[in-house]
């Protein structure tokens, strides 16, 4: 098992964040033991997919729903502004 280098809180999580900047094919092992592939590069304390997510899901980080995807999101990409918007009364 290699070093975890994306931190993950919850296990209803389906993102991380990098705890540096990952590079496209970097192997990817989140404290919780799922691992992955960089499909993109990934800016340090940003978002990554830890499994394919669908337009119109909504993305859960810390346990918590931050948003909902506007595209879909292959495993190990990153997740940001330009596929991720913010839904309205989340709780």
């Amino acid at each position: 098992m290699s070093t975890p280098n994306v931190i993950v809180i919850s296990s209803d999580d389906n993102v991380g964040v990098v705890i540096r900047e990952a590079s496209v094919g970097e192997a990817l092992e989140g404290t919780d033991g799922r691992s992955m592939e960089a499909v993109v590069e990934i800016p340090k304390n940003h978002k990554v997919a830890l499994i394919d997510i669908a337009r119109g899901d909504r993305v859960v980080k810390y346990g918590e729903v931050i948003g909902i995807a506007t595209e879909d999101i292959k495993k190990g990409a990153w997740i940001h502004t330009h596929n991720l918007t913010s839904e309205e009364g989340t709780s």
